[in-house]
């Protein structure tokens, strides 16, 4: 009788620990799959602040190239007629004008990469904290009076903070505020730019045309004194320099959203190294337990 009632305390712990293991395994993995979801969610928050602020700096693009093509034309147009006036140097901004382009926030690469190496570093936790769950659970042995509780326990902390891989996704939460305030600036700074080309154009007006008829030389005319057309073609060839405008506005944009993407991977990392230096203690805490019962 003694043999089946020790026998049966026996098989009521291996029981029990089975199903403590259990729940510890399935909580941890459950609590994974949460917060995976979170972070997921998170980065889907700071990819559609990239995408309005495609649209906004799109939007600006679009305005400042198209009253570029208007005014240049217009200036084009204005100085045809004169013969003696070259106008290749609109012509060549006309054909660059056609080709400058803006790149997406969507597109940039230090953003695409940001997002891939932190789904990295949250594979690795989580390889880390299942290995963790499956080294606890493996260690239910009814002839240690403590090994249950001590499973319950520390595998619970498994599932708590710091222990938790949605803290990734307030790396990126953090800097959704700030890249929205990148593609504002790029915006401005598109529209600061037109209103300064604007300007430029309106210096056309501080030289004093000559009519085509003063630039046409009468017939059988030896001694014909041409106006002086130095103030024109300095302003037309100064007009060169419209497309590199875009380029100094745009460029800005380079270092703001390295300087984010910075930040979220620094992020990421800290929480990496917290979280895994989490996982380890609990597990040494774990080891202790199975010898003290705390």
């Amino acid at each position: 009788m003694k043999h089946f009632v020790v026998a049966l305390i026996g098989a009521i712990c291996l029981v029990g620990g089975i199903q403590a293991a259990g729940t510890v395994v399935d909580n941890v993995a459950g609590n994974l799959t949460i917060g995976i979801n979170t972070f997921n969610a998170n980065v889907l928050a700071f990819n559609a602040t990239i995408t309005a602020g495609d649209a906004l700096i799109r939007q600006a693009f679009n305005n400042w190239n198209a009253t570029m093509l208007k005014n240049v034309t217009a200036i084009q147009q204005r100085f045809q007629p004169y013969t003696m006036l070259s106008t290749n140097g609109i012509t060549s901004i006309l054909s660059n004008l056609a080709m400058v382009n803006i790149m997406p926030l969507a597109s940039d690469p230090t953003l695409q990469s940001v997002n891939t190496t932190v789904q990295s570093q949250i594979q690795q936790v989580a390889t880390a904290l299942n290995m963790a769950a499956l080294n606890i659970t493996a260690q239910v042995n009814c002839t240690n009076t403590f090994s249950i509780n001590c499973m319950i326990k520390y595998g619970a902390q498994l599932t708590q903070k710091p222990i938790l891989v949605s803290r990734f996704g307030e790396c990126f939460t953090n800097e959704t505020a700030r890249l929205a305030i990148v593609a504002q600036n790029i915006s401005t700074s598109i529209n600061t730019t037109l209103a300064f080309t604007q300007t430029l154009f309106n210096l056309s007006n501080i030289c004093t045309i000559p009519t085509v008829a003063q630039l046409t030389p009468p017939a059988n005319s030896v001694n014909f004194n041409t106006p002086s057309t130095q103030c024109i073609n300095q302003y037309l060839s100064g007009l060169s320099q419209i497309p590199t405008y875009f380029s100094f506005a745009d460029t800005a944009r380079w270092t703001q959203v390295n300087l984010i993407t910075q930040r979220i991977q620094r992020c990421a990392t800290l929480v990496q190294y917290d979280i895994t230096d989490s996982i380890n203690r609990v597990q040494n805490s774990f080891g202790t337990c199975l010898k003290t019962g705390v």
